[in-house]
Formats: C-alpha cells, sequence, structure tokens
C-alpha cells in the first residue's frame, strides 16, 4: 500500500495508523530505505503488506475517526502529540 506522509507525521504514526502498532515502523523504514527518524512529510512511501502484529482494533478506530497521529514538534510544544484531520485537530494531547 502506497500512502502519503502528512505534515509532522513520523513513522511510528505511520505505524500506528496503518497497522495499529508502532512496532511496524521500523519494517516500514527498511522497506522505504530510510531512517525512523527521517522527516518524510509530503513523500509517498510503501507500507509492507504483512503486519504479524498488526491490531486491527486501533486501526478501526482511527479510520473511523478519520484521525491521523502527526507527533513531530510543531510549535505546539516539545514533543507535543497532536492529531490532524480530526475534530480535535487544534487540541494537544497531553500523556499527563
Amino acid at each position: 500500500m502506497q500512502v502519503t506522509v502528512q505534515n509532522n507525521q513520523s513513522l511510528f504514526d505511520i505505524a500506528i495508523q496503518y497497522t495499529g502498532t508502532a512496532e511496524t515502523a521500523f519494517e516500514i523504514a527498511r522497506a522505504n530505505d530510510c531512517s525512523i527518524t527521517s522527516n518524510l512529510s509530503g513523500v509517498s512511501i510503501t507500507i509492507p503488506s504483512h503486519h504479524p502484529n498488526r491490531n486491527e482494533r486501533v486501526v478501526k478506530i482511527i479510520a473511523s475517526e478519520k484521525l491521523s497521529p502527526a507527533s513531530y514538534p510543531d510549535g505546539v510544544g516539545a514533543n507535543t502529540p497532536t492529531i490532524i484531520n480530526s475534530p480535535y485537530t487544534n487540541q494537544s494531547l497531553s500523556t499527563q
């Protein structure tokens, strides 16, 4: 599957969005010959089709809510996770 990385998305965000687990970020990085810390905003990448650890429940929730995790720092606050393409776009999620 080909997807375009949105602004402020990391490979961990992409992995969670399309496979339901951050563990697959490393597999996605290998498939696209890049580092897990690469800034790929606007770049089309391949999501490998086989995911032994796929969490279908997480994938369905993210898809049904039309969420796009985006955790790269964007001036909101140092490493403050945000969600794009959702009713909560202007809000940051706190881990506290």
